[in-house]
């Protein structure tokens, strides 16, 4: 559990921080993933 709380946690500080930096890369990153 706790664990899924980490991933989910790291998974949307990432986003927020791909958005603060440049939507593009978000996109890419999205496309690759």
């Amino acid at each position: 559990m706790i664990y899924y709380v980490e991933q989910d946690c790291h998974i949307v500080v990432f986003a927020v921080l791909h958005q603060r930096m440049l939507p593009s890369l978000h996109l890419t990153e999205r496309e690759i993933t």
